[in-house]
């Protein structure tokens, strides 16, 4: 009920802008022409509106998530994960991480791994060096690192997400992040199912990598999709 107030009067106050620049391309996208999908969101936020960019094929938005300031958002996850505790699932992530053809003498990195990980854990008891990355969530593992400066001291031979690209505000800035922390011969898996437009009931899903998104997206920041 909190999280339906405050959003009623956002969108009572909130203008939807006319036009808005792709995230991942840097096209503009004009929302009174180009294609438009709108949902509910199923966290009580109210209408969702998404606009499909008329050059990589993304589907960027909502605006009103995408307006707010880094602190706000913050605040918005931090919220989010108080009252909505999401379901563990290590098993894929687990998969993820193996199809990297992970070796023990190496160092990994779960990034976005959210509070409630438990894989990094399961991963570190076999005997895997996994480190985990997230912002927002609140986790006080030694393993989970929280802070951006101190996640670039370290180089990773694997850089590892599951159900994260979606929530990338500013996709291109994140993967140069990566191309600065993976070392030359590392590898990335990024398992999501929105590289098609699925689960649009969710304010925190950003980015639908639909079109040729995905190849943009790897030819501005230097890797092979």
């Amino acid at each position: 009920m909190m999280t339906e107030n405050k959003w009623r009067i956002i969108d009572k106050y909130y203008k939807e802008p006319s036009k808005m620049v792709c995230c991942i391309c840097d096209e503009e996208i004009d929302i009174t022409k180009d294609e438009r999908f709108s949902s509910k969101d199923l966290f009580g936020s109210g209408e969702l509106l998404r606009y499909r960019c008329p050059k990589c094929g993304a589907i960027v938005g909502p605006n009103k998530m995408l307006d707010l300031s880094e602190e706000e958002l913050a605040e918005e996850y931090k919220f989010h994960y108080n009252l909505n505790v999401e379901a563990p699932n290590p098993e894929e992530e687990i998969a993820t991480f193996m199809s990297m053809n992970p070796e023990k003498d190496r160092v990994y990195l779960d990034y976005g791994c959210g509070g409630w990980n438990a894989a990094i854990s399961q991963l570190r008891e076999l005997g895997y060096d996994v480190y985990g990355f997230d912002p927002y969530a609140p986790n006080d593992s030694e393993y989970i690192i929280t802070d951006f400066d101190e996640l670039r001291k370290k180089k990773y031979d694997g850089i590892f997400s599951h159900d994260l690209l979606e929530h990338l505000r500013k996709p291109v800035e994140t993967f140069e992040l990566f191309a600065k922390i993976l070392k030359n011969d590392g590898k990335m898996v990024h398992l999501t199912a929105c590289y098609n437009y699925v689960y649009e009931y969710d304010r925190f899903h950003l980015v639908f990598y639909t079109g040729d998104s995905v190849k943009v997206l790897c030819e501005k920041t230097g890797f092979q999709g």
